[in-house]
């Protein structure tokens, strides 16, 4: 996607949504590689992610979604009709037409492709190690049934293990909360990896750390 083409539709969007709240910034610490971890809140956690949240980040994405020949189907299936719930003879014209501009968009901000339950998952740790290595931050959503239902998968710390391994580096993960409801964003305070504890313990610390601070509720 052409930069000036990207700019238009990023000022565009800015024009059209309300700003977010945005609490807890004074938690991130400078210098110290960070994946933000945040509940996905539909369409609206990821871009007010990108357009409004004072750090840069290069989000996880589905693979599918930066594939030019998968990314029609799940549209189609994971967002039209499932989101929307559309009639398959709309959502498949919607999802071709938004694919087209779907891919390219994806692609031109930076986001790593992510394969769940799959050997190239080495593929998605290795980009974001290289990542972090630039200097770049990430952030991970978290669908929030998944949440809701206590299904959390904590895979992403894989990225801290490979990464202290490569660099010598402990890097931080900030649970974020995204209220679509009270347009806030709330960054909590980071836990960082700890390289001399057993991993599968640390592992299971830090999931227990974001989990407890991701899962809440709207009020009513």
């Amino acid at each position: 996607m052409k930069d000036w083409l990207y700019n238009i539709l990023e000022n565009f969007t800015r024009l059209v949504m309300k700003r977010p709240e945005i609490r807890g910034m004074e938690n991130v610490v400078n210098d110290v590689p960070a994946v933000f971890v945040a509940n996905h809140a539909g369409v609206y956690g990821p871009v007010t992610i990108k357009l409004f949240f004072p750090i840069k980040t290069l989000p996880w994405v589905i693979h599918d979604i930066v594939d030019n020949h998968l990314c029609a189907d799940y549209l189609k299936t994971n967002f039209f009709e499932k989101s929307l719930g559309w009639h398959p003879l709309i959502s498949r014209p919607a999802a071709c037409v938004v694919s087209k501009i779907c891919v390219p968009l994806i692609k031109h901000i930076g986001a790593i492709p992510v394969y769940r339950m799959d050997r190239r998952i080495v593929h998605t740790i290795r980009l974001s190690v290289e990542a972090l290595g630039n200097n770049h931050n990430l952030v991970i959503f978290i669908d929030d049934k998944v949440l809701e239902a206590n299904e959390f998968r904590r895979g992403f710390i894989n990225i801290a293990r490979a990464f202290y391994n490569r660099f010598e580096k402990s890097i931080i993960f900030y649970p974020v909360r995204i209220s679509p409801l009270r347009k806030e964003i709330v960054v909590e305070k980071g836990i960082c990896f700890d390289p001399n504890r057993q991993y599968r313990q640390e592992r299971l610390r830090i999931e227990e750390y974001i989990y407890a601070h991701l899962k809440f509720r709207e009020p009513l």
